[in-house]
């Protein structure tokens, strides 16, 4: 598979970010499962988001950008990781599947849920130590990417953030690029903390 290009992502100028795509839902439909107020949707870029966000009222507050990309519901978040928090998950995976990968400059977390289930996890900085009910699912795909060294001894040459960004490639044939991040007005709404 040719993966797409994700060296914007080590720009230094993304400190987190979280990006979750749930196979079978509408934007808003997965924008409801992940806890967001759909009663003020708007369709914005991300730094017309974050122009609007009203005050916070806590560190899970903030927008969320949505859009439906073949087959997968794609949710967008800066500054929070509701796609990552389990709860969420479950509800985003509930009689479908979905993936995440939430990433800040101290953590990086993936995720891989079926049916409310969670499959496989790792740290992305640590993918060696995973878990959840099938913790070696991906372990094929995320050699691949280039998450894992080969059996073959090859070195891992990309950073966790690519390497989780592919992975989603990997399993969803979905390629989330920096115009999509950034530029694309995309159906947002607001995270209910």
């Amino acid at each position: 598979m040719a993966y797409g290009e994700f060296a914007w992502l080590d720009s230094g100028d993304i400190v987190a970010f979280c990006v979750t795509l749930a196979k079978g839902l509408s934007a808003q439909e997965a924008l409801e499962r992940a806890g967001c107020d759909v009663t003020t949707l708007a369709w914005l870029s991300a730094a017309e988001a974050m122009d609007r966000q009203p005050p916070r009222s806590g560190p899970d507050s903030g927008p969320v950008r949505a859009a439906r990309v073949g087959e997968w519901a794609v949710l967008l978040e800066f500054e929070t990781r509701a796609g990552a928090d389990w709860a969420v998950l479950q509800r985003l995976s509930r009689g479908a599947e979905a993936v995440s990968v939430a990433d800040s400059d101290q953590v990086g977390l993936f995720c891989y849920a079926v049916d409310g289930v969670l499959v496989a996890s790792f740290d992305t900085t640590v993918p060696e130590q995973r878990y959840g009910v099938d913790p070696d699912r991906l372990l094929g795909q995320m050699r691949a990417v280039g998450l894992l060294s080969t059996a073959q001894g090859a070195p891992v040459a990309i950073s966790s953030r690519q390497g989780a960004m592919r992975l989603i490639q990997e399993i969803t044939g979905v390629v989330i690029d920096e115009e999509t991040m950034f530029d694309e007005e995309l159906l947002t709404a607001w995270l209910v903390a």
